[in-house]
């Protein structure tokens, strides 16, 4: 995925006289950020993160496709770099948005938990399958000992590597 993008012309030099300059092949480029990071202001609240983490890896293959091929035309197209720039901002920008929404419209809730950890999400065939354990659920004991995140978790169940037992429950969310 571009996060550096090179955009030739002169508009950064005559509009911030500031901004570092290079010279490709005799011609003047800007070495532009491009901060695709997603993840600063997305949280995932109500969608499996497997199933949306899978979705959002396409659509940033698609974006980044996108910035390749807008490179590509500003290379043989100078003045349209400003425009190639904000159509690939704006592009981001959807994306987010659409992720956010996408995931608000979901039925399932990973939000934390106050006394427990939620499960959120089980491999098959594991322990976890076989004591028919299923996403969403909420375990609040582990061998006896309360938990309520996953160090926790992790060193109730070491205790008895052999035999686990847990409790679990359902947890009101506001």
């Amino acid at each position: 995925m571009p996060l550096l993008v090179l955009v030739p012309g002169n508009w950064f030099s005559v509009h911030l006289p500031w901004w570092p300059l290079l010279n490709l092949g005799g011609h003047s480029v800007a070495l532009v950020g491009l901060p695709l990071v997603i993840g600063l202001g997305l949280t995932v609240k109500h969608s499996l993160p497997t199933a949306f983490f899978q979705r959002l890896g396409k659509q940033l293959t698609w974006l980044a496709l996108l910035g390749t091929v807008l490179t590509i035309v500003c290379r043989f197209f100078a003045n349209w770099s400003l425009w190639s720039l904000l159509a690939y901002l704006i592009v981001g920008i959807i994306l987010v948005a659409t992720n956010i929404i996408y995931d608000r419209q979901q039925e399932f809730s990973n939000s934390q938990v106050m006394n427990g950890i939620r499960i959120i999400g089980i491999q098959p065939n594991s322990p976890a399958a076989k004591m028919n354990l299923v996403v969403g659920d909420v375990i609040l004991e582990v061998n006896g000992q309360k938990v309520t995140n996953e160090d926790d978790f992790y060193k109730a169940l070491i205790t008895n590597a052999t035999y686990c037992h847990l409790k679990s429950g359902i947890e009101m969310i506001n």
